[in-house]
């Protein structure tokens, strides 16, 4: 079918009353209204969406926990697959085991490439709090649920049917568009994105990147669409408590487990400042207005960041998902040890993991959680993470995803904002690649996808939604007008 979206006059007028609320949207007005995609023929995605739905089902069935991840198989199959449909594709990767796949639909080259990217691997899971096999993608109550369909899989399927129906329809090019769907970001990215941009640099060499980590929100009839364009610092600190081997029977005050269990209530009441940056302040304007009554005044009083912002963010902070946004968190999330009940052991281990405010110094946290913890004989252990810059909203990149939300949800609004989890895109912008997170399909407030949880899911309207979204950002990116 044709773009319905051609009409542009049609929704122009919608996209200037949302500019006024979104600065974000300015960039874009005028290559919205000035141009038209009438000429360019578009998939149908919801006819598409059984094909999509089965490359999600095969890659849900790769057993790609990580660790140890094994990804290598996943990647052979969406290689084998790109082949069959005429596209060269190469697995990269560095034991034989962790797989990365990548392929590169050629342009003219009057424009640098634009990345596609998700990863294969998923974290791990308990079978029995699940409802179903969480390798076998089931549908139920309108979603799809399965280990890694949220994270990231789901995804991963998405591009991949973009990329083929992209190289199907033979639209000239102005850039390269490359796909890699790789390893190991849930452990790291050391065997995945940061492996390729060490050894294999080129293969991944962009002028932008899509990547995971946005949310698109339904409020009512509504369609918010969040973009990354930054995200908190990840560290985990390795704490280390020793005490006196022995029998139970006999114990000791020195003891491991004791002396790491009072070190860790010491930093459960460890709270950080708060931290508002550009990007947060500007996120709360734009996500205001969706929400009602105090909360609704609290996001706009710090966003105005006037006298009562402070109150207004220790008000907001009272909820976890704000509070997260406004400040560095550290949280205890592992604890090991003791080998038998009438053994006291010889050391107890803790991981706590922040994820730290832009604004914040990695060392400067590490150092208030020794100082908390006072107990000068425990071993830490951290590596501190490198800063990366955020993504600009003024460039090509961000103008695709606006374009492409309008015409897949007419009437959205895009913001930017940081992220508290931690995904690939930190390595990409460390080295100079903007990286945007979209999460390419609409979940209602209060709905959670579980990512990482028990029963992960997704709507069932991701299976259209998803790939026709990313279709739609690489005509805005990479096809010739």
């Amino acid at each position: 079918m044709k773009h319905a979206h051609s009409l542009i006059g049609s929704f122009s007028l919608t996209l200037i009353s949302s500019s006024v609320r979104s600065q974000c949207f300015r960039v874009s007005v005028v290559s919205l209204l000035f141009f038209s995609y009438s000429s360019l023929a578009s998939p149908d995605f919801t006819k598409l969406a059984p094909r999509t739905r089965d490359v999600l089902s095969r890659l849900v069935a790769f057993d790609t926990v990580s660790p140890p991840g094994n990804e290598i198989a996943a990647a052979n199959w969406v290689r084998d697959e790109l082949t069959k449909n005429g596209i060269t594709a190469e697995v990269l990767s560095p034991d034989g085991k962790r797989g990365n796949v990548i392929a590169r639909l050629k342009g003219d080259g009057s424009k640098r490439p634009v990345l596609l990217l998700a990863h294969l691997d998923v974290v791990g899971f308990t079978r029995a709090g699940w409802k179903s096999d969480p390798l076998s993608l089931v549908e139920r109550d309108g979603f799809l649920f399965g280990r890694g369909v949220a994270d990231d899989k789901g995804m991963a399927a998405f591009l991949f049917v973009a990329f083929v129906e992209l190289a199907r329809a033979k639209l000239p090019l102005t850039r390269d568009v490359i796909l890699a769907l790789t390893a190991d970001e849930e452990s790291g990215g050391d065997h995945g994105v940061q492996w390729l941009l060490k050894h294999h640099r080129e293969k991944l060499d962009a002028e932008f990147a899509l990547n995971e980590g946005g949310q698109v929100r339904l409020f009512g009839d509504k369609v918010q669409v969040g973009v990354q364009t930054g995200e908190k610092l990840y560290l985990d600190v390795d704490i280390t408590a020793r005490g006196k081997s022995g029998h139970s029977s006999v114990p000791s005050r020195q003891n491991a487990i004791h002396r790491l269990a009072n070190a860790i209530a010491h930093l459960s009441d460890l709270e950080f400042p708060i931290r508002l940056n550009a990007t947060t302040r500007g996120y709360f304007a734009q996500v205001a207005p969706l929400y009602d009554g105090d909360e609704r005044e609290a996001l706009l009083q710090v966003a105005s960041n006037g006298k009562d912002a402070p109150r207004a963010a220790e008000k907001l902070a009272k909820r976890p998902y704000w509070n997260s946004l406004l400040r560095t968190t550290c949280i205890a999330t592992v604890v090991k040890g003791g080998i038998r009940v009438n053994a006291l052991p010889s050391e107890a281990r803790a991981n706590v993991n922040c994820r730290i405010a832009p604004d914040d110094d990695p060392a400067e946290i590490v150092a208030k959680l020794k100082a908390a913890a006072n107990d000068p004989k425990l071993t830490w252990k951290h590596d501190l993470p490198a800063r990366a810059p955020e993504s600009p909203v003024d460039g090509a990149g961000y103008r695709a995803i606006v374009e492409a939300a309008q015409r897949t949800w007419p009437g959205s609004t895009t913001v930017a904002f940081m992220s508290t989890g931690g995904t690939d895109s930190r390595w990409l912008r460390a080295v100079g690649i903007p990286g945007y997170g979209v999460t390419p399909y609409p979940a209602a407030r209060g709905v959670e996808l579980h990512a990482h949880g028990h029963n992960e899911r997704i709507p069932v309207r991701s299976l259209v939604d998803g790939p026709r979204f990313v279709y739609e950002f690489l005509i805005s990116s990479a096809v010739k007008k």
